[in-house]
């Protein structure tokens, strides 16, 4: 087995992805889309003995888009192999993360508050730990 990366080489490891090509395949139709991971936030959201688990959220600028997207997305870092598989190392967990344009998270979210009680609790908690915001 290799050396295990430390958290902080991990999250570095992460964040030098940052200008490099994106790629997104959808089978039904056939759509491909070419882009730049633009920014990426990257916070640890958990780990065992086996593996780190990693919250990414991925600003991307693709190719004929006239807006940047988001992915909301995780990685797994795994430490040790776990029988019968022998791999170590960086996997990408979210195949089917959210994708969408900017405006239509703008739209996701606009329309969840007004609709759910639950989800303006949960941005009034955040805008309360971000007074600074205007």
């Amino acid at each position: 087995m290799g050396t295990v990366l430390t958290e902080k080489e991990q999250k570095d490891y992460l964040l030098s992805r940052i200008n490099e090509s994106v790629n997104f395949t959808y089978p039904e139709p056939p759509y491909d889309f070419e882009g730049t991971l633009k920014d990426r936030f990257v916070e640890k959201s958990g780990e065992d003995d086996y593996v780190t688990y990693w919250n990414i959220i991925d600003l991307i600028e693709f190719k004929g888009e006239n807006e940047d997207w988001l992915r909301v997305t995780y990685y797994r870092y795994k430490k040790k192999a776990i029988p019968p598989k022998k791999r170590t190392g960086w996997v990408f967990a979210g195949q089917t993360s959210l994708s969408n344009p900017m405006s239509q998270f703008e739209e996701l979210f606009i329309r969840a508050i007004k609709e759910k009680q639950w989800m303006r609790t949960l941005f009034r908690e955040i805008l309360k730990q971000c007074p600074d915001l205007k």
